[in-house]
Formats: C-alpha cells, structure tokens, sequence
C-alpha cells in the first residue's frame, strides 16, 4: 500500500491527508466507501480492521468475457462487528492475490488489517486490501459496499 501503514504500526494518516486532494477522482461508490467517516475509525463497529474474508467470487458477466464481477464478502469479528460487509466490483479488469506469508498447512489469510482505495487510470479503482496472511487487489470501475444491516 502506498499510504496506509499496515505494520508494525497501523496507520490511516496519510492516506486520509492523501484522499482530501484526490477522493473527486474516485468514482462514487469507491469514493464514498473511502470517505466514510466509520471507515477507519478503530473503536467502531465499522470498521474495515479485524474483518475476515468469507467469499471472493469471480464471474463473467457478458457474451465477450469483457465485463468481469468481483464479489467479495468479508465476515464480522465477533467481538467488533455486529455485521458482515459486501463489497461489489464492477467491470473488474484486475484480480491479484498474494499470500507469500502464509505459512504451510495455513490456508486463512486471517483479519484485515486496513485497505485502501486509488483512482486508476481510466476513471476506475484500485482497492488494495491487506490481511495479516497476504493482500487481495481488484481494479474495477467502481465498488458498491453495503453492510449486513443497512436498509
């Protein structure tokens, strides 16, 4: 991650000081996911810290295999969270996983640790998103994030 310190001290400040300039080059809904106030606020029961991944699910969503969907769903800590978090990925030009410190035998990536959202290139996104056992990445267009309990 290009901002966001994942170790050994956790830490949004820069990032947040970057997405004051440049949150209007996200697209929306990355732009809003980004921006939530709840995002990296460690005491609350919304932020993305400690969430587990329960699915990541790839599909081809047209005849020219050019629109690819990404859906991720990442599971609540029982002790932080009272709900699990979607998050949607359109048009999905890039999926990456890396789970180098993984030890063997291992195959949880365990909690999150923080991500973060970068405009990409064409008007899209690039989430970025680091688990103590390795780092997902996905380009879309734009993200949709909804929790469990929202309306």
């Amino acid at each position: 991650m290009r901002y966001v310190k994942t170790g050994p001290v956790i830490d949004p400040g820069d990032y947040l000081e970057y997405l004051q300039g440049a949150a209007n080059q996200l697209p929306a809904g990355a732009r809003a996911f980004a921006t939530a106030e709840w995002h990296y606020d460690f005491h609350g029961a919304r932020c993305v810290k400690d969430l587990e991944l329960g699915l990541l699910e790839v599909s081809d969503a047209g005849d020219q295999g050019q629109c690819v969907s990404v859906d991720l769903y990442l599971l609540p800590n029982k002790f932080k969270h009272a709900a699990g978090l979607r998050i949607q990925y359109a048009d999905a030009s890039r999926l990456a996983m890396s789970t180098g410190s993984v030890p063997l035998g291992h195959h949880r990536l365990g909690p999150l640790i923080l991500d973060d959202l970068l405009p990409d290139g064409e008007g899209g996104c690039a989430h970025e998103i680091a688990f103590h056992g390795g780092i997902i990445t996905v380009v879309a267009t734009d993200i949709v994030a909804r929790w469990d309990n929202d309306a």
